[in-house]
C-alpha cells in the first residue's frame, strides 16, 4: 500500500512540474479619469481617489463601456510604490453588467520605467459570461495622458 502512495506522489509531482502558465487576452480596457481627490496622509500611507470618467473595454469574447461609478482608491505607501484598489461597473453591449474589483501595484523604477499590474476579480449574472465569476486574470497596465490602459489576460 505504501508503494502505491509513493507512486501516486511521484506521478503528481511530474504532473505539477510539467504544468505551464497558459493565458490569453480577455480584453483591453481604456479608462479616462476625472480630477483626483486627495484624502491626504493616513497611518497606512497617502490616499488618493482617482474617479473614472468614462471608458471602454473590448476583447475577443466581449466588449462594452465603463461607467463613471468606479474609481481607484490608491494608497501611496512610499515615494515609488502605490497599492491599487480599483472598483468599477462594466456594461456589456447587451446592457448586462459586470462588477470588477482589482488589487495591484504601481511602482516607479529608478530608470524612469514603471510596473503597473493588477489582479481583477469579476462578478456577474450576465448570460453566457458566468464563467467570469471563477476566472483568474492579470492586468498589465500603462499610464496615458488622460487615464490608464490595461490588457487583461485570462489565466487558463
Amino acid at each position: 500500500m505504501r508503494s502505491l502512495y509513493v507512486l501516486l506522489f511521484m506521478v503528481s509531482l511530474q504532473m505539477v512540474a510539467s504544468q505551464e502558465l497558459n493565458y490569453e487576452l480577455l480584453f483591453e480596457v481604456e479608462a479616462q479619469l476625472k480630477t483626483s481627490i486627495e484624502i491626504g496622509k493616513l497611518p497606512m500611507g497617502e490616499r488618493t481617489i482617482f474617479p473614472f470618467d468614462k471608458g471602454t473595454f473590448k476583447g475577443p469574447k466581449m466588449k462594452g463601456t465603463i461607467g463613471a461609478s468606479g474609481a481607484d482608491w490608491s494608497l501611496k505607501i512610499n515615494e515609488t510604490t502605490s497599492i491599487l484598489d480599483i472598483r468599477g461597473l462594466y456594461t456589456l453591449d447587451s446592457g448586462e453588467h459586470i462588477y470588477v474589483q482589482a488589487k495591484g501595484y504601481l511602482h516607479f523604477n529608478q530608470d524612469g520605467t514603471y510596473y503597473l499590474r493588477s489582479t481583477p476579480i469579476f462578478e456577474t449574472t450576465a448570460k453566457g459570461f458566468e464563467w467570469l465569476n471563477h476566472t483568474v486574470s492579470v492586468g498589465v497596465g500603462e499610464l496615458s495622458d488622460t487615464g490608464v490602459k490595461f490588457r487583461i489576460y485570462e489565466i487558463k
